[in-house]
């Protein structure tokens, strides 16, 4: 899709739009000016021999149009139909389908046991179901995002996602509340209305059933190409393992961060942390994010590395959070295990889901062992995270003087502005009081 089209609603949209506009003129002017017996049914082109029966036939028609122009509007990029002048178009269209339908029901319930029964009772029956089809359509599409019991097995996750369960307490009992009222009103409603409340209640229903289905079997990517169900249903749940794997890590975080205050010194230094986490924290407590290669090297195990990459697993192998093996084994400072991993391939510049790359975590614990072998292996010194800051920026903040001498010496950019701080490397010094490292950085920019 180009970026014309991201800006526009799909063509076949205003197809269905100026329909739509054009039978509900047409009702709306039969009803108050009368029309030709020869006038043309919109969309079908029919021309009826009892005219009376044409409000009839246009409502009917004007039903599937509404229908066709609602999956249109679903089908458009999320962009444009995010543009108010779109929703506003929407907005009028609908507010003059309904608008048509209303004035048309005289005409529509003459000479049945409907006339001269209140608009109200149909109104009320089709939000009704407007409202239940909405929720059906939601609890389709969380439905749809359960696990299999293989799935779930994979990820330390429960076969229904948290959006799902969410979904499920929220919609279940709003659907019970909607039948419950409709229930109430309908002891209450004339028997001609109980015969067609089914029928109006099941329209708005069948629309949003429709259009889920719709959205799920004719989706296309950029380039217009169509992207089968399943492949559909598989991008939709790897954002909903993604959402709970992350929720999951956050929680573990938490907990990890609560544990390590019992054993982590007051106002421990960054190398002082790294050592509490090598020294308290086994294979078994860490051993939770479903990646087996991320827990044997978050627990210093090189013989469980050589057994997983002799199965075919991948050095490279990236969690939900972005972290890789060489990532996790970079942050507990496992020297060895580093040197293994990049002579097994293991990229030296992967970043996390925040951009850090392996020699910014060298550049926060101090590991100028660990730092030598990334670079010697080709690491991308001047790569920034998303506050901005490079491994050297890092060094500075942390008053690794040792790391900032050997970033400069390789020809790391001194200049750099990070986004949170606002403050170069050699600003960042100053604010510190790291007078060396200034001096360090003052000398490389002359």
């Amino acid at each position: 899709m180009s970026a014309e089209d991201k800006n526009s609603l799909v063509g076949q949209y205003y197809k269905w739009e100026l329909s739509v506009l054009i039978t509900s003129l047409l009702l709306v002017f039969w009803q108050v000016f009368g029309l030709a017996d020869t006038t043309a049914i919109p969309l079908i082109k029919a021309i009826l021999k009892d005219s009376s029966k044409f409000p009839h036939a246009a409502s009917i028609v004007l039903a599937v149009e509404m229908l066709f122009l609602w999956i249109s509007w679903g089908q458009s990029d999320k962009s444009a139909r995010q543009k108010s002048l779109s929703q506003i178009q929407l907005g009028i269209v609908n507010i003059l389908a309904g608008l048509a339908v209303w004035i048309s029901l005289p005409a529509l319930t003459k000479g049945t046991d409907l006339a001269g029964v209140s608009t109200l009772w149909f109104v009320f029956y089709f939000l009704i179901g407007l409202a239940i089809g909405a929720l059906a359509s939601v609890l389709i599409f969380a439905t749809l995002m359960i696990r299999s019991d293989e799935k779930a097995a994979k990820f330390p996750l429960h076969q229904m996602p948290v959006a799902t369960r969410c979904v499920y307490m929220g919609c279940w009992p709003m659907v019970l509340i909607l039948l419950s009222v409709s229930y109430a009103v309908s002891c209450r409603a004339p028997l001609a209305v109980l015969q067609v409340a089914p029928w109006i209640t099941a329209l708005p229903i069948s629309y949003f059933v429709i259009e889920k289905i719709v959205s799920l079997f004719f989706c296309y990517d950029v380039e217009g190409h169509r992207i089968p169900v399943r492949q559909r249903v598989s991008q939709l749940k790897e954002i909903f393992k993604m959402h709970d794997y992350l929720y999951f890590l956050n929680r573990r975080g938490k907990q990890l961060a609560e544990k390590a205050k019992e054993v982590l010194p007051p106002n421990a230094t960054p190398q002082q942390q790294q050592k509490a986490m090598r020294q308290h924290f086994s294979k078994e407590e860490v051993a939770c994010t479903g990646f087996p290669l991320h827990d044997a090297a978050f627990a210093g195990r090189q013989d469980l590395i050589e057994q997983f990459l002799a199965k075919g697993k991948s050095i490279n192998e990236q969690a939900g959070n972005g972290w890789t093996p060489l990532l996790a084994a970079v942050a507990q400072g496992h020297s060895k295990m580093v040197k293994f991993m990049l002579e097994h391939g293991a990229n030296p510049d992967t970043a996390n889901l925040q951009k850090i790359t392996p020699l910014m975590y060298t550049a926060r614990y101090g590991n100028l062992e660990i730092a030598k072998m990334l670079l010697d292996f080709g690491a991308t010194l001047d790569l920034q995270d998303i506050y901005g800051e490079t491994a050297l920026a890092v060094a500075v903040r942390e008053g690794q003087e040792s790391l900032v001498r050997l970033f400069i010496s390789k020809g790391a950019k001194i200049d750099t502005r990070s986004t949170l701080e606002k403050l170069t490397p050699l600003e960042s010094a100053h604010q510190r009081g790291y007078g060396k490292i200034a001096r360090l950085l003052r000398k490389a920019n002359k």
